[in-house]
């Protein structure tokens, strides 16, 4: 059974949502053609944060090896992504990934 890695780019100010989605996501089975998928979690939860980033630029780091490590990054909309520049940081670093300059 292929793995498919996601990264849910998300506020914690807003757990809300992503939980909403974490739950769709990674609760149910999925499949295409009949093929069985498995969604695993690459991204940050609140209750599985980084506790080994003494600085904002290793926590970018950091966040930047989920996102690399990842075959999917999902952004929910919203206002709240306007707020936070970790969201901002990880979906820049995704477009990177996909259209290198």
């Amino acid at each position: 059974m292929p793995f498919v890695n996601v990264f849910i780019s998300h506020s914690w100010n807003y757990s809300g949502h992503y939980d909403t989605l974490a739950k769709w996501l990674f609760e149910d089975d999925w499949s295409v053609n009949n093929y069985p998928l498995n969604l695993y979690n690459t991204s940050v939860p609140r209750d599985d944060p980084i506790h080994d980033a003494p600085t904002d630029k290793e926590l970018s780091v950091r966040i930047s090896e989920r996102v690399i490590a990842s075959h999917v990054v999902l952004c929910p909309t919203g206002m709240y992504s306007a707020y936070s520049k970790w969201i901002g940081k990880e979906l820049r670093l995704a477009k990177e990934l996909v259209f290198p300059a």
